[in-house]
């Protein structure tokens, strides 16, 4: 713990100081400076300047617009149960959602950017009451000049580069890159917070926050212990996010004690996306609409353990059982292989190749037909399933069993044990034949702090903390289920909130 009395000077000083530089720090940092333009504004960033951004950088890019308060506000709750927001927090948040589009359009604008609609994707949940207030999905990208078409996918990391942009165009702003957090300086009685003690380049800096300091620190998904602690995950769970997202926020939000909320929720409300585990690059997510159907997934015991090709990216990974949405059980049934044959392997490209940290920071480029990935040995190829058996460790004799009774499931069009769709199922036939392991894997988590309807972290008598505000993913508002195109739009207005109401505040010295 750091306690004022503790620092003997000041090596850095803002007004407002904001940790992290996602697309919600990035927004802090800006509002505020347009809050009081007068105001003195830092930025700290973890990550070097060419792995900063967090998951907003490699996120799907998404965003969306409910277009009526009510219903909006009806689909929220619905999504949400059973943790509802406290109505004050909900209020809010679905004023600042509703409210939204002409404010990203304006900023977008400024900066060269346009809001462009994608997909033909609504409500994920439509039989949810209020589901017809999402109508679209959109995104950022640079301008053309034109009437912006709708896209097949979304230009990659559009929403991050626009903010990105106007972030480089504020010099007023100082960025401390490859500076990290690691503890508040606080009044132990009272909690207030003054300002943080950061470490660069191997040494203890303290940094004074005259108004406030601002947590956008993401979650805890790449902390192998917070991740068991607070979702049980014991097995293979790999990222597809930063890997700067280690839960320091969340440790500093204890030290000073804030109460907590949505640590676990579904353990992530985005679900766990199955992934393939890539030596040196953690993991690539899964192509989620696949062309092919001649493949399947078997857990450790050798069997299949759902209806593996459904359509879950319409829903972020979630199916129902016994008539509640859960995670596809990927994580719990480890180790996984999936199974497919040649036609699979020509048919398509394994993986989705316009977000993730492998794709978007690392640079890697798969190949579209998965034949230079299978020679560098990570996908396992074999003339026959009973040869291919052997080189993934599972048993010949049981292997082949298996794909014998799901080929007999295709060609009679009804899978009795898990009811994959007929028209999602072809036999698994055309040698050779190839396996690559399947590991879950999370996008975030959401969460931190509990926050109020300006930002605010609140204690464990939920009374605000003085000077410490919060922002995006950590401490996020969704607690259950998840609505695509919500969390880059959640950044946005939590952003928008935090940074204007810290540059309101009377400075302490």
């Amino acid at each position: 713990m750091a306690s004022l009395n503790s620092v003997e000077h000041w090596d850095l000083e803002a007004d407002v100081l904001v940790l992290g530089c996602g697309l919600a720090g990035m927004v802090s940092a800006l509002e505020a400076r347009h809050t009081d333009p007068g105001a003195s504004v830092m930025l700290l960033e973890k990550m070097p300047e060419s792995e900063a951004g967090g998951n907003s950088r490699v996120s799907g890019q998404s965003l969306s617009f409910p277009d009526d308060m009510q219903a909006y506000r009806r689909y929220q709750e619905a999504l949400n149960q059973p943790h509802p927001l406290p109505d004050r927090l909900m209020t809010a948040w679905v004023e600042g959602r509703t409210g939204q589009m002409e404010w990203v359009k304006q900023k977008a604008a400024e900066v060269g950017f346009e809001l462009a609609p994608w997909g033909n994707f609504g409500a994920e949940f439509p039989a949810m009451p209020g589901a017809e207030c999402i109508k679209d999905l959109y995104t950022l990208q640079p301008a053309s000049g034109l009437v912006a078409p709708r896209l097949e996918r979304p230009y990659p990391s559009g929403v991050y580069l626009c903010f990105k942009a106007h972030l480089d165009r504020t010099p007023e702003i100082a960025v401390h890159y490859s500076t990290r957090a690691r503890d508040l300086v606080y009044d132990q009685d009272t909690r207030e917070v003054f300002g943080v003690i950061a470490e660069r380049d191997g040494k203890r800096i303290a940094v004074k926050a005259r108004r406030a300091v601002i947590l956008t620190t993401g979650g805890y998904e790449a902390n192998p212990e917070m991740l068991g602690t607070y979702s049980g995950y014991t097995s293979d769970v790999r990222i597809y996010g930063s890997p700067a997202n280690t839960g320091d926020g969340i440790e500093m939000l204890q030290r000073v004690g804030a109460k907590l909320w949505h640590m676990r929720n579904h353990t992530e409300t985005g679900g766990n996306h199955p992934g393939i585990k890539v030596p040196g690059y953690g993991a690539f997510i899964r192509n989620p609409r696949p062309r092919a159907t001649s493949w399947i997934d078997i857990g450790g015991n050798g069997h299949r353990f759902y209806p593996e090709a459904g359509e879950y990216h319409d829903t972020h990974f979630k199916y129902q059982l016994h008539g509640r949405w859960e995670d596809v059980p990927t994580a719990r049934v480890a180790p996984v292989h999936m199974i497919f044959d040649e036609k699979t392997r020509r048919t398509d490209t394994l993986v989705a190749r316009t977000l993730a940290w492998g794709f978007i920071v690392d640079g890697y480029e798969w190949s579209d037909d998965n034949r230079a990935e299978i020679e560098k040995g990570w996908i396992h190829r074999a003339d026959t399933i009973a040869d291919l058996a052997g080189k993934i460790g599972r048993d010949p004799e049981a292997l082949v069993r298996e794909v014998e009774t799901y080929n007999g499931y295709a060609r009679a069009g009804h899978d009795p044990e898990y009811g994959r769709q007929p028209d999602r199922m072809s036999p698994i036939e055309e040698a050779p034949f190839y396996a690559v392991e399947i590991v879950a894997g999370l996008i975030c988590t959401t969460g931190g702090g509990l926050r109020d309807e300006q930002g605010r972290v609140l204690d464990v008598e939920e009374r605000p903390i003085p000077r410490l505000y919060e922002a995006g993913e950590l401490g996020s508002f969704h607690a259950n289920l998840y609505q695509n195109g919500s969390f880059l739009t959640e950044a946005m207005f939590s952003g928008r909130w935090a940074g204007a109401h810290a540059a309101r505040e009377a400075a302490w010295g």
